[in-house]
């Protein structure tokens, strides 16, 4: 029918117009994709979640049987785990191999576009992960065909001025993190070689427009040039979070417009500071400084993505067990400027410092 019709054009405009201002207004849920919680339709899931370090069977149908879990408790936007296929083990999807095929284990491309689709009807967005400093696990030879993408020795930086295995020595080196490997198992991409650039640029503008995205959280933001972030931000044509993984706001916030290239940024050193406040009892004052130095260096702090837990952080609950102090650190998230994120892990109050985003799954 012509009303049909009119309310697809309506969904499809969401996913398009999805900017800086109308993220503002949202609260984004983070998501691992693997943990977060299994589909009814799974049965008996092979994976019994033994093993923090593999597959637990969580799926994008988990996810969407579970939105009303989500929406109950006043989120309009997820943010979920990169969904590119993997090196074996690679349950959080950031040790992609092959950028062309989905990560099997969440699932298919059909599932992806359900997901989708059933939180624009509710009127959620949602957010992908992705990487491009980085590509997944060599095999033990050393050698690059297993990276289906990216299979010769010429699309990578050389371990020149890098520490022996390869990766950064000094993070305090701008040259060195962007050449050199975050960890030695993990091959640095060069964004300059013609064919990489183009392939990144090209597979972030399609995925974004063939599932409808309405934004994207990048990882590893300061281990590649900016100018190649300007171009990335570009063709993803969405708004763009960046991970820059480090506390002093006057280096963070130089990846964030109009300062830097991205639309926003993860708020690490406001993070950082409250959570020595709130988890390690240190004086009020810790937080006034943080925001003072928010103001001074951020691009734009209506834009910053605030977090209390995430997945590469020790979890509060493991730090402190104090849940009154805990939920201080939550109302402040929520209240003050910028965008708020929850980590599902928060919601089932999970206190075990686990590996990688490696919190109990939801049933």
């Amino acid at each position: 029918s012509m009303r049909s019709i009119l309310l697809l054009s309506c969904f499809i405009l969401l996913a398009q117009s999805a900017g800086p201002q109308e993220w503002k207004k949202r609260s984004i849920y983070q998501i691992l994709t693997d943990r977060f919680g299994r589909s009814k339709s799974d049965g008996n899931v092979k994976n019994s979640c033994e093993n923090l370090y593999d597959y637990c069977g969580g799926t994008f149908k988990g996810i969407e049987e579970r939105l009303d879990y989500i929406q109950g408790m006043g989120f309009d936007a997820i943010w979920i785990s990169p969904i590119v296929k993997n090196s074996d083990g690679g349950y959080h999807g950031y040790w992609q191999t092959d950028l062309n095929s989905l990560n099997e284990n969440f699932g298919s491309e059909g599932d992806l576009k359900d997901l989708v689709r059933e939180c624009h009807k509710r009127g959620i967005y949602v957010m992908l992960d992705v990487v491009a400093n980085h590509m997944g696990h060599l095999d033990n030879l050393g050698s690059y065909s297993v990276i289906t993408t990216f299979n010769k020795t010429d699309y990578y930086h050389t371990c020149h001025n890098c520490n022996d295995n390869c990766a950064i020595k000094n993070w305090n080196d701008q040259d060195q993190v962007e050449r050199c490997r975050l960890t030695h198992y993990l091959p640095d991409l060069n964004q300059t070689n013609p064919f990489v650039q183009k392939t990144l640029l090209k597979w972030i503008n399609s995925t974004v427009k063939n599932f409808q995205f309405d934004g994207i959280r990048i990882d590893t933001v300061p281990e590649v040039s900016k100018s190649f972030w300007t171009l990335y931000q570009k063709a993803a044509g969405v708004f763009s979070v960046g991970e820059v993984f480090n506390g002093r706001m006057s280096y963070v916030g130089g990846y964030q417009q109009p300062k830097g290239p991205l639309n926003s940024v993860l708020s690490y050193p406001l993070f950082f500071s409250l959570r020595t406040v709130f988890a390690q009892g240190s004086g009020m004052t810790k937080i006034a400084t943080a925001i003072d130095s928010n103001s001074k260096n951020a691009g734009d702090i209506n834009h910053l993505v605030n977090f209390v837990d995430n997945h590469d952080n020790q979890r509060f609950l493991s730090m402190n067990s104090n849940l009154g102090l805990f939920k201080s650190f939550i109302v402040f998230n929520f209240l003050f400027t910028g965008i708020p994120c929850f980590y599902y892990g928060g919601a089932p109050l999970e206190s075990r410092n686990a590996p990688e985003g490696a919190s109990l799954i939801i049933e």
